[in-house]
């Protein structure tokens, strides 16, 4: 998945994590969108998408995905 995408489909549910235009270009609204996901997770906040960036990136787009799929199932239920 792209960086951008993830970004940006998890300020959706985050809106302190900014949105960007999805470009495939790392420029500074980019950065700043990284580092404002770093800040909210706790992680070093230096705008790199090293391997812990990254793994918190898929942690937090999949555990996502769990509580949607949580949602649509339950919403079937009642």
């Amino acid at each position: 998945m792209q960086l951008q995408f993830l970004l940006n489909y998890i300020s959706e549910f985050y809106p302190s994590v900014q949105s960007i235009t999805q470009d495939s270009v790392f420029g500074p609204a980019t950065a700043s969108s990284v580092r404002s996901f770093q800040r909210l997770f706790g992680l070093t906040v230096d705008g790199i998408v090293g391997p812990a960036t990254w793994n918190k990136l898929y942690q937090v787009y999949y555990t996502i995905q769990g509580d949607e799929e949580f949602n649509e199932i339950f919403l079937r239920l009642i």
